[in-house]
């Protein structure tokens, strides 16, 4: 979802039709397709999705005198086989959220692009995604071990946003600025699936969650969340330069020095 949506745009920047009386136009399509994509998902879920039948685990006896939040709370923190994967999804989602906002205000201010042009990088990027995502596949059914993959998407996701940092200045050439988009988008395949894997082989393997293997899949995706919705304001309001302050800089540069914050994540992770 997060890598063909942007390619949407550039299908949904000419619709220009009436449907039952209702005028659909680049400016509600966009409400109108997310609108009836839940509907689509409710009733899928409603109709094919039936609750599973509660039963008892013995584990949950064993335990009834740890509070279970506490339990997967310290799992995590102890566990770093538990714990890393929720830092590396984390900045997964962190570092997309960060091209994502990013790239539109300083395409603007960089090369006079409007969102038509952002578009097609976007979609650019779903193509590699789509991409990277098979080549993971082969490479894991070749006998590659997820960490062999995590560790080369940190790496080359690392080296992206530092291409990020220094290659989006004012009056760029169109490639020096899509070319760190383009490396990074080829590295996110690289962290996702391979995380996941790891993390559920660890959680699978402590026994002292086994009953909660659903709830930490949970708290997974949580973190994912957190990176996702803490970066666009962190990256508007700390990581990116006003036109005003482009014009005062002398690297003319689109990022401040807290933008090295994304490939330090990547660095981090890749060193835990």
């Amino acid at each position: 979802g997060m890598a063909i949506a942007p390619l949407f745009n550039s299908f949904l920047a000419s619709v220009d039709f009436n449907i039952g009386g209702l005028h659909v136009d680049p400016l509600n399509s966009v409400g109108l397709l997310l609108a009836f994509l839940n509907i689509v998902s409710l009733v899928a879920i409603y109709f094919l999705l039936p609750d599973l039948p509660i039963t008892n685990d013995s584990n949950h006896d064993e335990h009834k005198k740890d509070n279970e939040w506490l339990l997967m709370l310290r799992c995590i923190i102890m566990n770093p086989h538990i714990g890393v994967p929720f830092l590396t999804i984390l900045c997964f989602n962190f570092n997309w959220m960060f091209i994502e906002t990013g790239i539109a205000p300083s395409a603007h201010d960089a090369l006079g692009w409007g969102p038509v042009e952002t578009s097609y990088v976007f979609g650019a990027m779903s193509v590699l995604v789509f991409f990277g995502m098979t080549v993971v596949h082969r490479l894991s059914k070749l006998g590659f071990s997820d960490y062999k993959l995590l560790n080369s998407g940190l790496a080359v996701n690392a080296v992206g946003f530092l291409g990020l940092y220094f290659s989006w200045y004012r009056s760029v050439e169109v490639w020096k600025f899509v070319t760190p988009v383009l490396i990074n988008a080829i590295s996110f395949p690289f962290l996702g699936a391979p995380n996941r894997s790891l993390f559920s082989h660890a959680v699978d393997g402590y026994s002292v969650l086994r009953g909660y293997e659903g709830t930490m899949q949970a708290l997974l995706s949580m973190s994912a969340s957190i990176g996702g919705f803490s970066a666009p304001s962190i990256v508007a309001h700390y990581c990116l330069r006003t036109p005003e302050e482009v014009d005062a800089s002398q690297d003319r540069r689109e990022f401040n020095m807290f933008a090295l914050v994304a490939p330090a994540l990547g660095v981090l992770i890749l060193v835990s």
